[in-house]
């Protein structure tokens, strides 16, 4: 959002600079709704990242080894098209 309004505040809306962010917080979705420079951005499913910490921790604790050192959690991505959903 920072980006958006520095663009806006230079004058440089109208010249392609495209904005994806992260976290598609209700701010954020507002301004992709409205079109413009702010394209994009992900919407991170916490509940499923709080499932999968707390699977992870139950089967450490249960003695199994961990092997990965990273657990993605899906995403997904908000779009013009997507925001309303």
């Amino acid at each position: 959002l920072g980006a958006l309004q520095a663009i806006e505040a230079a004058g440089r809306g109208d010249e392609g600079i495209v904005i994806t962010g992260i976290d598609a917080n209700p701010q954020a979705r507002e301004a992709i709704a409205k079109g413009g420079n702010f394209e994009a951005s992900m919407a991170q499913d916490f509940k499923g990242i709080g499932h999968t910490t707390a699977d992870a921790v139950k089967r450490y604790l249960a003695g199994e080894k961990i092997k990965q050192s990273v657990i993605y959690v899906p995403t997904r991505l908000i779009t013009s098209a997507s925001v309303k959903e």
